[in-house]
């Protein structure tokens, strides 16, 4: 893999999680922790079988415009991760 992209998929990631983070405070929502993101090819199919099995949808699916999609989620046992799916030419 050319390091590039390595370093391009960093700064998502960490693109990523200011959004979150902005989306937490502009909704008011305590932030008591950090929250792991889960890169994903299909975020739709995720928010689908997280539903199926009983997690909770915590932030909705999210545009990024020119990046991709966020959401984050709640799992049965209480702990809580985001989901990223990279799409460049969402809009």
């Amino acid at each position: 893999m050319h390091s590039g992209c390595v370093f391009s998929n960093v700064w998502m990631r960490l693109f990523f999680e200011l959004i979150f983070l902005i989306f937490l405070l502009e909704n008011k929502i305590a932030i008591k922790y950090y929250i792991n993101t889960i890169n994903v090819s299909s975020i739709d199919n995720y928010i689908d079988m997280i539903k199926i099995n009983e997690g909770e949808i915590i932030i909705p699916k999210t545009l990024v415009s020119g990046v991709g999609w966020t959401a984050a989620f709640q799992e049965l046992q209480g702990n809580t991760f985001g989901l990223m799916q990279d799409d460049p030419t969402a809009k």
